[in-house]
Formats: structure tokens, sequence, C-alpha cells
């Protein structure tokens, strides 16, 4: 028994880290970001690969920008999702149908 209770605090400090609400890199911000966006601005959206057709089409000023914490992203990610590139990218994803964001 004691030998399960010295390992406790190590289990305790891995649980803590694997619920940590704070994304660890810009990269997971950014994903973080553009998800809660995408869900927000078109709800039913397959948020992974459009997450990842966004982040792709990214300028560095936006990808900073939404890698930045507090700061209201929608505006930097509907610009994103507005590109022809991304639209693109989203329709050979089978994300969207084009026609449907055009209409």
């Amino acid at each position: 028994m004691t030998g399960a209770l010295s390992r406790l605090p190590a289990v305790a400090v891995i649980a803590l880290a694997a619920c940590s609400s704070e994304p660890a890199t810009p990269e997971e911000r950014v994903r973080e970001a553009l998800a809660s966006d995408l869900e927000e601005l078109f709800p039913g959206i397959d948020v992974v690969p459009a997450t990842a057709c966004l982040s792709v089409n990214a300028t560095e000023a936006e990808f900073a920008a939404l890698a930045r914490e507090r700061v209201d992203t929608t505006a930097v990610t509907r610009s994103i999702f507005e590109r022809p590139e991304t639209l693109t990218c989203l329709q050979a994803n089978g994300v969207i149908e084009v026609m449907e964001i055009l209409i």
C-alpha cells in the first residue's frame, strides 16, 4: 500500500497536466481558435478538416493573431474562410459545397 501512495503525487501531476485548458503551443492555440470560431459561425461543420484548410491558408500575420490569447478571432477566421483557396480546400475535403457558401 505504501508503494501505491508514494506514486500518487506523480499521478496527480500527470492528471493535472492532461486537464490543462491552456494550449501548449501557438499551433494548438490557432487550432483551438479556428475550431471554436468555425463551430460558432457554421454550426454542424466538420471542424477537423475545416480547421486544417483554414490553418494552411492563413497568412503569417493571421496565424499570429489567431495564436494570441484573449483576442476576438472571429473576423480573422471569417476572412480566411472566404478565400477562394480555402473554399477549394474545404470542397476538396468534402466539408462544404461551394454553392452553399455563395448563395
